[in-house]
């Protein structure tokens, strides 16, 4: 006989929470190992239990349902998320998936849907609702795209532009980015603006803003020296 499927269970009302993981744990290959309340403890549950499932509400307290997923999956290997919305809303799920959650489901579809949901995601599969599939799959492409543009806007920086928005990264005004460098303020602010218009921002702050977010900063080369 398989070992039952461990569950953390999340939800910001505490009655629900109470009978939803009563209700799963009814069944017989579902154990229920925690259930929290909010976001930042469901993070903690999930690396003390290391759950085969976490089923995520969308409106937890102190941190997000998104945020938690990322950190979950980030720490926890092996656990799948499950994201439990009250209705079916595109914006959220393709947060969700671009999180690493593994299905998204509503209280709409009854606590079977819910139940057939965990078994498939424990299987490998992914659970979308068969509306907003469509929506997703645009959703993603758009991403990707803009994604694609954002990184070729990136790769088109000089070698000096890349070593300038790495300090810039790493807190450095004008005249450090300068000194750093060996060259002067003038050159400095040369080359902050120009990095600043190939990446189709308007401001130092966004060039940080954008390479952070994107992903870019270990592909910066930042050489040795104090800025922040």
């Amino acid at each position: 006989m398989s070992p039952a499927t461990t569950v953390l269970v999340t939800h910001e009302h505490l009655l629900m929470r109470e009978c939803l993981a009563d209700t799963l744990a009814a069944e017989p290959d579902l154990t229920v190992v925690a259930a929290t309340g909010d976001g930042r403890h469901a993070v903690l549950d999930a690396q003390r239990t290391a759950p085969d499932i976490v089923v995520l509400r969308p409106s937890l307290p102190r941190l997000s349902a998104v945020a938690a997923c990322e950190q979950i999956k980030r720490t926890v290997d092996g656990t799948h998320v499950l994201v439990l919305a009250d209705r079916e809303e595109p914006a959220l799920l393709l947060e969700a998936v671009e999180a690493g959650a593994d299905g998204y489901v509503t209280f709409g579809g009854g606590i079977d849907k819910l139940v057939s949901a965990m078994r498939r995601i424990h299987r490998g599969e992914t659970v979308v609702p068969p509306l907003l599939l469509g929506s997703l799959l645009r959703d993603l492409i758009v991403r990707r795209r803009a994604a694609h543009r954002s990184l070729q806007r990136f790769i088109d920086l000089t070698g000096r532009e890349k070593e300038v928005l790495g300090l810039l990264v790493a807190g450095c005004d004008r005249d450090t980015i300068a000194a750093e460098m060996g060259i002067s303020p003038e050159t400095s602010r040369t080359h902050i603006q120009n990095l600043i218009g190939k990446l189709g921002v308007h401001s130092r702050l966004e060039a940080t803003a954008l390479a952070v977010t994107s992903g870019w900063t270990e592909l910066l080369p930042t050489p040795a020296g104090t800025c922040r």
